[in-house]
């Protein structure tokens, strides 16, 4: 399979590097821009019924490597940030259009709005690496040689709006009600058919998903009745057509998160607003650093990994980052660690000019019960079962502080300094008739 894999994505690129050849489909209309700060590090792909293309947090490989129809290392070249850089790219598509088709409309998409050349490497269908002695993976060469790629997509067509319709944001339908008391502890959430049930919702939760908050502290005076777990309300609704996914696959939450804005501002009479309060978040800092010097060609980015952690429930997170500045690694900390140890993005204060290359291994359980407030944060009991918590703690082994000392001679200094926060105005606790 992954032969023919390789084999597909060299034929579309022969097609792209032949001198005439026919032209390839194009998408309808394209919005391609920088993807907002985000705690994720993966690409998301949605194909929403209605020929609507989403990809999300991609990077310029991510992009490269699903027009091609190749593995990531398949792709080689190119400048050192293909790794690094997210864009988000949301396109209209004929109805039924086919993957290759659609493979072949980003490929003309990331020639026209970023200048990608690329040419094959005629190595690449003949040249499969044997099975090592020591029985390790095959290795593959490169399929892919990026010759070219602009950092920045150029802007998007001034009708862009009129051709790429935005995605409602209300459900057709919508029922909330206060969580039945006789119901089961644990309720699954489903969604089935555009039908979304959701049980046991707190009501923190659905502001936080509504809002796209990272962590509970990004969430300021709300009122003395809402706790991180009460009150809760059973939620049923019905997603509007153009929201939903082809072969039915569920809808992402996040997606929802509009749906839900508009659900408590009509239901529950919610106002709010953002507003700069001083909060105490954290800055890299300096100590006696134990980096190494980066080679300025290699590609930036950090990979990670699990490993057993002897004595302990909780695996270890290994974290690698190569080529890359303090100033992006601060930025990517938050995403890396997660809201249990950072609920705010973190600054670069350690004054260290160059990229580096190191290895750090924590435990993605914070050690501390104190430290682990966002994971009481309550969520739909579907979800709840994976949350981690504060009775975990324990049995964790070397914190994100520590290890970032030992491992790196870097610090996390606490400082206070003014972040945007949710601000609640008005809401009411029980919410208006359905």
């Amino acid at each position: 399979m992954k032969l023919f894999t390789l084999v597909s994505g060299m034929a579309m690129v022969m097609v792209a590097g032949s001198a005439g050849a026919q032209q390839k489909p194009a998408f309808e209309a394209a919005d391609v821009h920088t993807s907002p700060r985000s705690t994720e590090l993966s690409m998301r792909i949605v194909l929403r019924k209605g020929g609507r293309y989403e990809l999300h947090n991609a990077t310029m490989l991510d992009l490269i490597r699903t027009a091609y129809g190749v593995n990531e290392e398949n792709v080689a070249g190119g400048p050192n940030w293909l790794e690094f850089d997210r864009f988000d790219v949301i396109a209209k598509i004929p109805s039924n259009t086919s993957p290759e088709t659609s493979n072949l409309m980003l490929q003309c998409l990331l020639a026209d709005r970023f200048g990608l050349t690329v040419h094959n490497d005629g190595k690449s269908l003949s040249k499969l690496a044997p099975l090592r002695k020591d029985g390790g993976p095959k290795v593959t060469t490169p399929a892919i040689v990026v010759d070219h790629v602009n950092r920045q997509p150029t802007a998007n067509p001034p009708d862009l709006k009129a051709k790429l319709l935005p995605l409602p944001t209300a459900f057709q339908v919508a029922d909330i009600k206060p969580k039945d008391p006789g119901a089961k502890a644990y309720r699954p959430m489903t969604f089935s058919g555009g039908h979304l049930s959701a049980p046991g919702l707190a009501l923190r939760y659905m502001i936080m998903l509504a809002w796209n908050l990272s962590s509970s502290e990004e969430l300021a005076e709300a009122p003395k009745w809402i706790t991180s777990t009460q009150p809760q309300f059973d939620v049923t609704a019905e997603v509007p057509a153009r929201v939903l996914t082809e072969n039915d696959i569920p809808v992402p939450l996040q997606d929802l998160a509009p749906m839900f804005q508009t659900m408590l501002k009509d239901r529950l009479k919610m106002e709010s607003h953002f507003e700069d309060r001083l909060v105490t978040a954290y800055t890299l800092v300096s100590i006696k650093p134990k980096l190494k010097q980066a080679n300025p060609s290699a590609r930036t980015k950090c990979m990670q990994k699990t490993v057993p952690a002897p004595g302990s429930v909780v695996p270890d997170r290994v974290v690698t980052c190569q080529n890359i500045t303090m100033a992006q690694f601060a930025a990517q900390l938050q995403a890396i660690a997660g809201t249990l140890y950072l609920s705010f993005p973190v600054l670069d204060g350690t004054n260290l000019d160059g990229a580096w290359d190191f290895t750090f291994t924590f435990s993605p359980i914070p050690p501390s019960p104190a430290s682990n407030a966002n994971a009481t944060t309550a969520v739909p009991d579907a979800l709840r079962v994976a949350t981690p918590v504060a009775s975990q703690a324990p049995l964790a082994r070397t914190s994100l502080f520590d290890a970032l000392e030992r491992d790196l001679g870097l610090k996390l200094d606490a400082q206070k300094r003014p972040y945007p926060l949710l601000v609640i105005d008005h809401l009411e606790e029980k919410p208006r008739q359905n």
